[in-house]
């Protein structure tokens, strides 16, 4: 099992390019953590707790270009993203691979997330559908996401 948690602040600029369209940029920082518990590799690595966690700092910078009506907004982003892990402390092997340890081989990557949101519905309310992908861009073969689909619900204040 694993769990993780990350809090993302940011700020951005906006300007309208057209009728309806718009250029934004975001500067983003993110701070959380994860954790990984596999209490069954412990009988096959007896040596080992069967946990590894760390912190998470994420830098981001995002440009999108959007178009925004009153009833719908679509934009088509890609998110550029510096993820660094601290504190990694723990002893878990998977796939004869010690977690630790590549982890602190792969403490700094750089990633491209690439992303379209849709939002539809009343003027200051809306459904938001979003569609992302995230391409490691440092090292090809780390064990990550690729592609994210969320759903929620956009407010404006």
């Amino acid at each position: 099992g694993g769990q993780g948690s990350l809090g993302e602040v940011g700020a951005g600029y906006f300007l309208p390019i057209a009728n309806h369209f718009i250029f934004e940029a975001y500067g983003l920082v993110g701070y959380g953590g994860m954790e990984n518990d596999m209490p069954g590799t412990v009988s096959a690595y007896p040596n080992t707790t069967g946990k590894i966690n760390a912190n998470i700092l994420r830098l981001a910078l995002q440009p999108n270009i959007g178009f925004k009506s009153k009833y719908f907004h679509a934009a088509i982003s890609s998110r550029f993203v510096s993820v660094n892990y601290s504190r990694i402390r723990g002893s878990l092997m998977y796939n004869n691979i010690d977690q630790a340890t590549y982890l602190h081989s792969n403490k700094s990557l750089f990633m491209a997330e690439p992303a379209l949101t849709l939002r539809g519905g009343l003027q200051h309310i809306k459904l938001q559908v979003q569609l992302s992908g995230s391409y490691n861009l440092t090292e090809k073969d780390f064990l990550q996401e690729t592609a994210l689909l969320s759903l929620g619900l956009n407010f404006d204040l």
